[in-house]
């Protein structure tokens, strides 16, 4: 049972969720009222003069721990054509446990899954200079970070009688978050500088936060050994701070899906705070460039801009403490243990709280904590080469540390080489991600108002092995903004001609 338990979540989080930077889409100049998750200074003299985006989904994993190789490939998937051979007699796919594969290196061990979806937005020019825009969003990560190879192994014989693993560990350390929340954003952006061939804007994001739900697990050390009949665990010494806001919101995710997630009631709301996004962006246009640059005016393009800034004070429903021993204790995984996490999350964390007070050095935390925004320093660059074609680059480094209680961002360095028009548009993000480790290849198209793409097609569409999953799709529109450049160039030519 539990063996099926952990392929089952395995298969959500690789087959159901996955995309955070939305590559193809922020790096274009059509991106609209999309500037505000990336650059806001990018909503002053865009190509639109108003622009509403209806909405936008993404969602994308990863992790080096496993990988789902199976005996079809993903595209088969997608378009129903398993072989029958693989299928139950309800025309299922019949998933084996031995499709999943273990990467038994010495690395240490992550798995990262985020969702996140961009509402009903809306950015309208103010004159020539100015910018405004206003947007929400709901997002949700989930992220375990610096797992010891021998820990997996040592979890593996716990639920594997047949197992010849590890059956002891000790020396260990992780972190696991869970966090999911709401925000409400204003921004606006100006124009600083506009001279003939430099042209800077700035622009300022301001966001109210409401947390929806959160979890941290932070563990600093367990000393264990399993019995011979795998279901008792020997806890030699232990250190663990554990932090869960109201987790009802979790069960009523896991029944009633995405939708639960998206639209949550004010009753879900269990923390609050303040954060905010600023940038600038410097344009280099000179005139000598005319004949061969786009209607966007310029030959290069520089952004930087400081993502995220700021937290969520975690206050309602919550439950906080911290666990540890010294001295050998016994914890049994029986019945009653079973019957908790069968009723709800909610009772299984009760009856976990419960063994800590009667049997570790159980010490009750504060009433409050705080999750930090995934804060990231973020470098965009683009070059005009020619008419429609571009080559950009983006540089995001999170700026979060892997031990904090925190949504995180994992570091990305990317190239993005592009066609881009008004109706029609495609990029292929060329990138190494999860802080510089994996290497992808994305997709990215735009057809009038509809746009889908993804971080990472590689892993997410290409042959039969699978370690993540990564897309983003949406819908948007606007009014665009008039530019003539060559005649206003004309123009100029021509008064400066006039004799004196």
């Amino acid at each position: 049972m539990y063996k099926r338990l952990i392929i089952s979540i395995f298969t959500v989080f690789t087959l159901d969720c996955t995309a955070q930077n939305f590559l193809g889409l922020q790096s274009s100049n059509w991106a609209g009222v999309n500037f505000m998750y990336s650059n806001p200074a990018g909503l002053a003299d865009g190509r639109h003069r108003q622009h509403v985006n209806a909405s936008c989904f993404g969602f994308s994993t990863s992790t080096n721990a496993l990988r789902l190789e199976t005996p079809f490939t993903f595209m088969q998937l997608v378009r129903n054509k398993v072989p029958s051979q693989y299928k139950n007699s309800s025309g299922q796919i019949a998933w084996n446990s031995s499709w999943f594969k273990q990467d038994n290196s010495n690395s240490k061990k992550y798995l990262h899954a985020n969702l996140e979806w961009r509402g009903p937005s809306i950015m309208t020019r103010l004159g020539k200079k100015n910018a405004v825009g206003f947007s929400m969003r709901t997002k949700f990560n989930f992220s375990i970070n610096n797992v010891d190879q021998k820990l997996i192994d040592f979890a593996i014989s716990s639920i594997d009688s047949g197992s010849n693993a590890v059956r002891s560990i000790n020396n260990n350390s992780f972190t696991i978050n869970s966090h999911a929340y709401q925000e409400v954003a204003g921004s606006f952006a100006r124009v600083l500088i506009n001279k003939e061939s430099a042209y800077l804007k700035v622009g300022l994001t301001g966001k109210y936060l409401m947390g929806i739900a959160s979890a941290n697990i932070t563990n600093r050390g367990i000393d264990a050994e399993l019995s011979a009949s795998d279901d008792t665990l020997f806890i030699n010494s232990s250190d663990v701070e554990i932090a869960h806001s109201n987790v009802d919101y979790l069960d009523k995710f896991s029944n009633n899906g995405i939708g639960s997630f998206l639209l949550p009631s004010f009753r879900n709301i269990n923390g609050s705070g303040l954060g905010f996004d600023v940038g600038a962006i410097f344009e280099w246009r000179p005139r000598l460039t005319d004949p061969i640059t786009s209607n966007n005016r310029y030959l290069f393009k520089a952004g930087m801009s400081l993502l995220d800034i700021g937290s969520i004070s975690m206050k309602q429903d919550l439950t906080k403490y911290s666990a540890s021993n010294l001295n050998r204790v016994t914890f049994a995984a029986d019945s009653a243990f079973a019957n908790a996490f069968a009723q709800s999350t909610d009772s299984g964390l009760s009856y976990l709280r419960s063994y800590a007070e009667n049997n570790l050095n159980y010490k009750e935390g504060s009433s409050s904590y705080l999750i930090n925004l995934p804060m990231t320093l973020s470098i965009q660059l683009d070059y005009n080469v020619f008419k429609w074609l571009y080559i950009g680059a983006n540089w995001n480094q999170s700026l979060i540390s892997k031990k904090a209680i925190a949504f995180r961002r994992p570091s990305s360095l990317s190239l993005i080489p592009r066609l881009e028009t008004r109706g029609l548009e495609i990029a292929m993000p060329v990138l190494v991600y999860d802080d510089y480790k994996q290497f992808g290849l994305g997709f990215f198209t735009r057809i009038g108002p509809v746009y889908l793409g993804s971080d990472n097609l590689i892993n997410s569409l290409s042959g039969n092995s699978i370690n993540g999953l990564d897309f983003y799709f949406g819908v948007s529109t606007g009014i665009s903004a008039k530019r003539s450049k060559k005649k206003k160039r004309r123009k100029e030519k021509r008064v400066n001609s006039l004799p004196e």
